[in-house]
């Protein structure tokens, strides 16, 4: 009696070679039932509003100011024209305070950093935990990219059409690299949605982070060689561009196409940002006994501060006026230095004591910008484009005077719009598809059970 009362909740299945005891499998919502609840409202709002236990949260802060660093960028590129206003518009730009704004483009540096932190993160977990899946990453990551990028590049692409805008053709012709996160190969002129290579440069890193990652978490000691590796055959390529290419490189166009848009001159801000995440498990804790050993981590805390200031101020670009060594110098070295300070100091925030600075980095505010972001990033240059460059141009460049009041003002609106915009995309698009990759790894299998382990339940009955 006692064994059949122990056995009613198993089924016998047969292996081919003999009999084993499994689960009886319960019964479960089926898999669409689950994948329409990634849809609600409620849960997704929820998430948005509430940050979760054990997360890393000056790296919210640190994402949050790296995309409206991006848009007064693309705010002030994108400032109407009329076609008059073209030298004041230079004029500004060759200001010294005004530099900060044109090195917006360290903003995406900034997104390459944390994203080899978190994905070493990701990946060495799941190497420790034996979890890893090289389908299941690829799958994941896929699927945090691809369903929002999809639904803006759609409407990017019909407001083109519409507007008879000079992206469509583009469009039409390229839009396939899209789709396979290859357009940084394509003619930065010819790309359609062209701020999108950011993302096919990060998909493009995801395919050698599962090595570099193992390498680290395998072999720390040959790992961290193997980074240092790429981080300076990554310079060293980027100086046999500029100098075999120096009569090429003119202007941003040919910058971009030949150095600016490509993995293989960009990855040493994922790189550095790995190396980060490896330190961070390794130390577990970043707070130096002793006075000695306190100055000498202010005082690289104090020279990495002054390395992104600096970055932050520095010549902006290739075609910048300051001397052509000055130019050299930072087209080769300014984003390997400041991803490298910015990367100490995440390291140094997400391990030692809780400050001002990263209580204010990691506050909720701050924790909901920075879940926005990708939306942000995605939706701020379609506005542009629609409204600063097709419908509103010329009413715009005559009402606004040429100033950095007006490049701020136009840095606020947009940034506003684009961010109660990306709301709508994260509770309707990002999160239910972050949900849909959660559905399938989180529903229980039946699993075979031993006898041995049997035994221990038929003990316990009375």
């Amino acid at each position: 009696m006692y064994m059949d009362f122990a056995l009613k909740d198993y089924v016998l299945v047969d292996d081919g070679t003999s009999f084993q005891l499994a689960d009886q499998p319960e019964e479960r919502p089926s898999v669409l039932a689950d994948v329409r609840k990634c849809w609600s409202f409620c849960r997704n709002f929820r998430d948005l509003v509430s940050a979760p236990a054990g997360r890393t949260g000056p790296l919210d802060g640190v994402r949050a100011i790296a995309v409206y660093w991006v848009v007064l960028l693309h705010a002030y590129l994108n400032f109407p024209s009329d076609g008059l206003n073209g030298t004041a518009l230079d004029d500004l730009g060759a200001r010294g305070y005004f530099r900060i704004v044109q090195n917006g483009s360290y903003g995406v540096d900034m997104f390459f950093v944390l994203s080899g932190f978190l994905m070493h993160q990701i990946l060495s977990k799941a190497f420790s935990t034996r979890t890893f899946s090289i389908w299941r990453f690829y799958r994941d990551r896929w699927l945090r990219l691809f369903p929002a990028y999809i639904v803006v590049l759609a409407l990017f692409w019909i407001s083109q059409e519409a507007l008879r805008g000079p992206a469509a053709s583009n469009c039409r012709r390229t839009v396939w690299a899209n789709l396979l996160f290859v357009n940084n190969f394509v003619q930065y002129g010819s790309q359609c949605m062209y701020w999108s290579w950011t993302i096919a440069v990060e998909f493009q890193f995801y395919l050698v982070s599962p090595l570099v990652s193992y390498a680290l978490w395998r072999k720390p000691k040959a790992g961290r060689w193997l980074c240092g590796i790429v981080i300076a055959l990554s310079t060293l390529l980027n100086v046999a561009l500029l100098l075999v290419l120096a009569v090429v490189v003119q202007d941003f166009s040919s910058y971009a196409d030949w150095i600016y848009l490509k993995p293989y001159t960009r990855l040493s801000p994922y790189i550095f940002g790995m190396l980060a995440a490896h330190h961070a498990d390794s130390n577990k804790v970043e707070t130096p006994e002793g006075a000695w050993p306190r100055r000498l981590r202010r005082l690289r805390i104090a020279t990495c501060l002054a390395v992104v200031v600096g970055v932050a101020f520095g010549a902006s670009s290739p075609s910048s006026s300051d001397p052509p060594a000055v130019q050299f110098a930072f087209a080769v070295l300014g984003r390997q230095l400041f991803s490298g300070a910015l990367s100490y100091l995440i390291y140094v925030m997400v391990l030692g004591p809780t400050g001002p600075v990263s209580r204010v980095l990691s506050s909720r505010p701050i924790y909901i910008l920075a879940q926005l972001s990708y939306g942000i990033y995605l939706i701020h240059p379609v506005l542009m484009e629609t409204i600063t460059d097709n419908l509103l141009a010329v009413p715009l460049a005559k009402l606004l005077p040429v100033n950095l009041g007006s490049v701020l003002l136009l840095f606020a609106t947009y940034a506003f719009v684009a961010t109660l915009l990306s709301v709508a995309l994260f509770l309707l698009v990002e999160k239910p598809f972050m949900n849909v990759r959660r559905v399938f790894d989180k529903r229980p299998r039946s699993e075979p059970i031993t006898v041995s382990s049997l035994d221990r339940r038929w003990t316990a009955l009375p």
